[in-house]
């Protein structure tokens, strides 16, 4: 968060034409290098951003040589590349003492990528064509440039808080909005409920879809925007009996607008569920952007119509290993009485 605010400031005060980045993952795996494009997207978010990247297979050879994490991009995912002159490269830094003086992985990447370097857009100016998977500027294609750069993004166990809510209702049909690759509702769906999954990330539900022919159990998946999703279900009065709504984090805009249209979903007798990084997780889990993490009034506010059962924070991991502070919504709109 203190980066991402230095990056603004910086941003304000030259009006950059262009942000220069870490690829998605981090390029070599590393948290700090991730955290700092994150940084530099959330502090200059009206910034074209360009990312370094390693071709993929420049990667496999040095992860298989040396151990490493590189995560490399296919040719399909480069938009361009740019012709350096390694030997001024190497000139400068002989001149400097450097973690790169006595490095045989830097070396050994330089032999690899020959005499250039490659880049994608992560957001693309206006009028740039970027490459399929190149983050396109829409954020289907930003989350599936973020799900190919792993095996798996998020953790794979179903939130335990939801797990022991849901455990004592009797199963019925349920959205699961923001699925990704599908721990919630692969883990509903195994207990008896009829699920419906909706993401963005086209990659990600197809590990979702995967994962449940694995487990023998079926899932409904929906690519696109939830607030469209949530939109069609209202013009047809669709409703869910949980509706669940798990580390979704959009400007405070369309926050409203998305938790809003989560309550309205929830059908009679039926409960709502969401849970996101708290404010209190600032710069260590969640979006490093602290107006898209929630405090407890964010949500007591999303309850309109429904019974607060529960709105409590909790500590420990959440949809990353690393600890952190959540907050979790448990609501549910009464069935009117029967006549």
């Amino acid at each position: 968060a203190e980066l991402a605010a230095e990056v603004a400031a910086v941003a304000r005060r030259t009006a950059p034409d262009l942000l220069l980045v870490f690829d998605e993952g981090g390029v070599t795996g590393h948290g700090d290098h991730h955290r700092a494009t994150e940084a530099a997207l959330a502090g200059a978010p009206e910034v074209p951003a360009l990312a370094w990247v390693v071709p993929i297979t420049a990667a496999e050879t040095l992860n298989a040589e040396f151990g490493t994490t590189f995560v490399g991009r296919h040719p399909r995912q480069v938009d361009f590349a740019v012709d350096v002159d390694r030997a001024a490269q190497r000139r400068a830094i002989a001149a400097h003492v450097s973690q790169c003086s006595d490095n045989p992985v830097l070396w050994r990447r330089l032999e690899l990528h020959g005499g250039s370097e490659a880049f994608r857009w992560l957001r693309p100016p206006a009028g740039a064509e970027a490459t399929q998977g190149g983050g396109g500027g829409s954020v289907g294609a930003e989350w599936d440039a973020r799900y190919r750069a792993q095996p798996q993004l998020f953790r794979q166990d179903a939130d335990e808080t939801l797990v022991a809510l849901v455990s004592t209702l009797s199963p019925g049909t349920a959205v699961d909005l923001g699925a990704g690759e599908g721990r919630n509702s692969l883990w509903l769906a195994e207990q008896g409920w009829d699920v419906v999954a909706v993401d963005a990330s086209e990659v990600a539900l197809r590990r979702l879809e995967a994962g449940a022919r694995a487990r023998g159990v079926a899932v409904r998946t929906v690519t696109g925007d939830v607030l469209d999703h949530l939109r069609s279900a209202a013009d047809h009065g669709t409703c869910f009996d949980l509706v669940v709504v798990s580390f979704v984090h959009p400007p405070p805009a369309t926050r409203a607008e998305l938790l809003a249209g989560a309550a309205g979903r929830v059908a009679a007798g039926g409960h709502l569920f969401v849970v996101a990084h708290h404010l209190d997780s600032l710069g260590k889990t969640g979006p490093p952007d602290p107006e898209r993490l929630y405090a407890e009034s964010d949500l007591a506010g999303a309850a309109a119509g429904l019974e607060v059962l529960r709105l409590e924070r909790r500590h420990g991991p959440s949809d990353v290993p690393d600890a952190g502070v959540d907050v979790f919504l448990w609501a549910h709109r009464v069935a009117p009485p029967l006549r």
